[in-house]
């Protein structure tokens, strides 16, 4: 193993990501970095590092290819770490493919009457404050309620589920204990409603992804867990976070602001542009090294973690570009 990593996330970085991004890159290509919760991994800085990457085969998403033993505070359990964020094809393929076969169209399109009922309650509820907080009145209950409503889970759970997602994203190193007890926590909850809906079905995603099969093929018991946490997970945090970024980015941009409500920019190219400029999440996948490579000469052993940062061009979102 090379030296200790010298580059850590943390509230710095939060503050200021463009900035740091900015310095980073301008120090070397590739750095030595530690995750919040100790894990060592290469993050790699320059757009045509990454863009190789990304179609790199001896680059995997699969844990099995890591050289560490993967316990660290915020490590999932296995049962809620077989999704398709953490398979190669052609697993991820097949998980796909039949989260596809429940995950349709019509069932996306007959959720909008509850999306704009969920909105419009949660916004009367603030009309009459002088001032509001964006994230806790809006931006976090909102994905939290509608994904409850499409899965077909109860929807007083919502702010539990809320509390333990926020216990598994903190920034704070030294909660494992806090980790695990939400990730048990969780996974109990997500079993009992499996169950729910094994012996009562309904019209819900949750239901159809019981029932999707790819001629024999159907999920495994941890594939389905996996799945629905990664559902419940990542359409709760990304979408809270989206709101909040395209908020920020509407407030603090008076010409955007002002194009946005002359109608010369449409709302859907800002939301596009903010997912670029200021992502929700802003390293892709973290990968791991079947084989050494060498981004920018950067010698990288086999079973190292590898996640990846692309340049930002722009200093502000700029749909027009």
């Amino acid at each position: 193993m090379t030296s200790p990593p010298h580059v850590a996330f943390g509230h710095h970085l939060l503050r200021d990501p463009h900035g740091q991004y900015n310095a980073l890159r301008g120090q070397a290509p590739v750095h030595h970095i530690r995750t919040p919760d100790g894990a060592p991994a290469w993050l790699v800085m320059r757009y045509h590092d990454v863009q190789a990457a990304l179609t790199d085969l001896r680059l995997s998403v699969d844990k099995r290819f890591s050289d560490t033993d993967g316990e660290h505070g915020s490590s999932l359990p296995p049962e809620l770490d077989a999704h398709l964020l953490n398979r190669d094809p052609p697993d991820h393929t097949r998980l796909r493919r039949l989260a596809a076969a429940a995950f349709t169209p019509r069932r996306v399109a007959d959720q909008a009457p509850a999306v704009a009922t969920i909105v419009d309650a949660l916004l009367d509820g603030i009309a009459d404050q002088d001032q509001a907080e964006l994230i806790g009145a809006l931006a976090s209950p909102l994905p939290l309620q509608v994904m409850h409503e499409l899965l077909g889970l109860p929807t007083q759970t919502s702010v539990d589920f809320r509390n333990w997602t926020n216990t598994l994203l903190s920034a704070d190193a030294n909660q494992p204990a806090q980790s695990r007890s939400a990730m048990a926590t969780m996974r109990r909850f997500l079993m009992g409603q499996l169950a729910r809906k094994r012996a009562q079905p309904g019209d819900d995603l949750l239901t159809g992804l019981l029932a999707a099969r790819d001629d024999d093929d159907r999920f495994t018991d941890d594939e389905l867990l996996a799945m629905v946490f990664l559902l419940m997970f990542a359409g709760y945090d990304n979408t809270a976070a989206l709101i909040g970024n395209v908020t920020h980015a509407l407030l603090t941009d008076a010409g955007l602001h002002d194009a946005v409500r002359a109608g010369s920019v449409d709302l859907d190219s800002v939301v596009d542009e903010v997912l670029r400029w200021n992502p929700s999440f802003p390293l892709a996948v973290r990968r791991f090294a079947r084989e050494p490579v060498t981004p920018s000469r950067q010698a990288i052993a086999s079973g190292s973690a590898w996640p990846a940062r692309t340049a930002t061009p722009h200093s502000s979102p700029n749909p027009t570009n």
